[in-house]
């Protein structure tokens, strides 16, 4: 069975470190709020915080938790890239209270119980990832079970209205496993949430993408999964008089922040 939903050129778009690092730069270049800050605003660090991290990434948010959690917390992180993990561990240097492993998501229980040295965890997190695993659904089962039982999990998913989807959408189709991943914080995950949690609270990430040349806009719509060559000329034509007329080209792109706190069912 594949490792994540997409296959192909969909896939290597998801997981391959540079369209990763590319689209992080943008974001982060282009956006007008920033996520990272916004996110920690929501999700509240503890000293002492026994973490897991399921879809590190390079780090973004294991950087941030490792200033807050003190000498006596700990991170547990993996990530499907080997680059990322690399990249990773070389940001943040030797530290005895990180450990950091490339795996694929999936055989997250075998990596608790027999690579991670933390085998129980107060805080579990997941940002821009545990959709993409096609055992999505067991790995945030995992997650829950090796969860303290007044823990609490934390997964951020993009969601609709998504505006270079819908401006993508006025030139071609848009791969429906796409789609589906901007509703599965409101169709999936919300539902499983208040299954298994008796608090369960929502946040919504709104933030607007401002592209002031069409070089950018490229750039951007390059490294999406959804990126079609065939009409990309129709699509640029369209942006450049955007940008020659207004000065630039904005849209949405919002996000979806569940939390669980207190397990229902202690011993799942």
């Amino acid at each position: 069975m594949s490792n994540h939903i997409y296959t192909g050129n969909l896939k290597k778009k998801a997981v391959n470190y540079s369209f990763l690092k590319k689209r992080l730069d943008l974001n982060k270049k282009l956006q007008n709020k920033d996520f990272t800050k916004w996110l920690f605003e929501k999700i509240k660090i503890k000293k002492n915080e026994k973490i897991l991290d399921v879809g590190c990434g390079e780090g973004a948010q294991v950087k941030k938790f490792v200033k807050l959690i003190g000498k006596e917390g700990n991170i547990s992180c993996l990530d499907i890239n080997q680059a990322s993990i690399n990249k990773l561990k070389k940001d943040i240097g030797r530290k005895k209270n990180i450990q950091a492993i490339a795996s694929d998501m999936r055989n997250l229980e075998y990596v608790i119980l027999k690579k991670f040295k933390q085998k129980q965890f107060s805080l579990a997190h997941s940002s821009y990832a545990l959709y993409y695993s096609p055992k999505r659904l067991e790995v945030l089962k995992t997650m829950y079970k090796f969860l303290k039982n007044n823990g609490s999990i934390y997964v951020f998913t993009p969601c609709l209205p998504h505006g270079m989807v819908s401006l993508a959408k006025k030139f071609h189709k848009i791969p429906p496993l796409v789609e589906d991943s901007l509703k599965f914080g409101n169709k999936v995950l919300e539902k499983k949430f208040r299954e298994m949690f008796w608090e369960v609270q929502i946040n919504y990430f709104q933030s607007l993408i401002k592209i002031e040349n069409l070089a950018d806009f490229k750039l951007f719509y390059q490294s999406t999964t959804y990126f079609n060559k065939k009409h990309q000329n129709r699509i640029y034509k369209y942006v450049q008089n955007k940008i020659l007329n207004n000065g630039h080209i904005s849209f949405e792109k919002n996000g979806y922040l569940i939390k669980g706190h207190e397990k229902k069912n202690k011993f799942l």
